[in-house]
């Protein structure tokens, strides 16, 4: 199996998410993670941030991003005002 897998992000040439099966990251009892990560600064091999995701979990992580990817836009949450005269108004 190859190594890192990269996908640019459309208008930031040196930014792309980073993709690597990681076998066993956590010691001789852990399970196999894919790794995914961004770089911001065209490193694939040192991504600026990521998250290790159980290889039993993919399908499931990969169906609920598209359906959230498919979803239209949600209108903004409701602004309320807080009861309190020591809070500014907040976000619910």
């Amino acid at each position: 199996m190859p190594g890192t897998r990269t996908v640019h992000y459309k208008n930031h040439s040196a930014s792309m998410i980073c993709l690597k099966r990681l076998r066993k990251p956590y010691g001789p009892a852990s399970g196999d993670v894919v790794s995914v990560g961004s770089s911001l600064m065209n490193d694939p091999e040192n991504p600026t941030w990521k998250v290790h995701v159980p290889v039993e979990l993919v399908s499931k992580v990969c169906d609920h991003m598209l359906e959230l990817a498919q979803k239209e836009e949600e209108p903004p949450p409701e602004r309320v005002m807080s009861k309190s005269p020591f809070y500014h108004d907040f976000l619910l």
